[in-house]
């Protein structure tokens, strides 16, 4: 295994290809996926839908999810796990 793999695996490390994004473009997609679903989307709805950016891209560059919610207009979600 080359060097490089094995330190990604021993320290976590992302293998993927980082995407460059606006903020514009995600707000736009956030609220285009708020619009599909009726309703703002959970973390694990953008994780979910493969046509989406993750979470974590939302975090980078709203520090949080939140946040990207607010700028983008939609009803911020409560925090915790729903149970069955």
């Amino acid at each position: 295994m080359p060097n490089i793999l094995i330190l990604a695996f021993l320290g976590g490390v992302s293998m993927t290809t980082k995407k460059n994004y606006t903020k514009e473009q995600l707000i736009y997609w956030l609220q285009d996926f708020a619009e599909e679903l009726g309703k703002t989307p959970t973390q694990q709805e953008l994780d979910d839908e493969p046509s989406m950016p993750c979470k974590t891209t939302y975090r980078f560059y709203f520090r949080n999810y939140s946040n990207a919610c607010k700028k983008a207009g939609l009803e911020v979600n409560k925090a915790g796990r729903k149970r069955k």
